[in-house]
């Protein structure tokens, strides 16, 4: 019987050595990617054009309902901290396309500026596993906190002052 449990354990022990082996995570960003965002009118912009502001960036999709529980609560910090210099930007990770996105804008209005992720963009930012992944950058472009899943406004108070300083 004892023989039995260890060569499962043995058995185990290999499959999840054989799983990981070569899979390795993109590296985390420290500070802000340099990298392209598209426009809901197809247009494309560097994220470097937002340097030396404050920065939150929040990975978002239609289709998630925390995103859509966070975008109220965005509205009001952008409404809030807008005149101090803070800057947040929305990233949809929709793969469906600007007209999807456009669609729920109506229905869920945005009040910050939102664009669209390109190819690759998720790699440069470490990977974006969960939605939402907001990101807060400082002044001088240094990656302060990553927090993946919705956070509570207290939260995002503290963050937000934090990278205003």
């Amino acid at each position: 019987m004892i023989r039995k449990i260890l060569l499962l354990f043995c058995f185990i022990g290999i499959i999840v050595l054989f799983s990981y082996q070569g899979c390795k995570a993109p590296e985390a960003a420290t500070n802000l990617p340099s990298v392209e965002l598209q426009t809901l009118t197809g247009e494309r912009i560097k994220l470097s054009q937002f340097s030396g502001k404050p920065l939150i960036l929040n990975f978002w999709a239609t289709w998630c309902g925390p995103c859509r529980f966070e975008i109220p609560m965005l509205n009001d910090f952008h409404k809030k901290y807008s005149d101090k210099g803070l800057v947040i930007l929305g990233i949809s990770t929709d793969d469906d396309g600007v007209q999807l996105v456009k669609e729920f804008m109506k229905e869920t209005p945005i009040h910050y500026p939102s664009y669209l992720k390109t190819s690759g963009m998720e790699d440069q930012f470490g990977g974006v596993w969960a939605l939402p992944t907001t990101y807060f950058y400082d002044r001088t472009g240094k990656q302060i906190e990553k927090i993946i899943g919705v956070q509570t406004p207290e939260y995002f108070e503290k963050q937000i002052q934090r990278i205003l300083k």
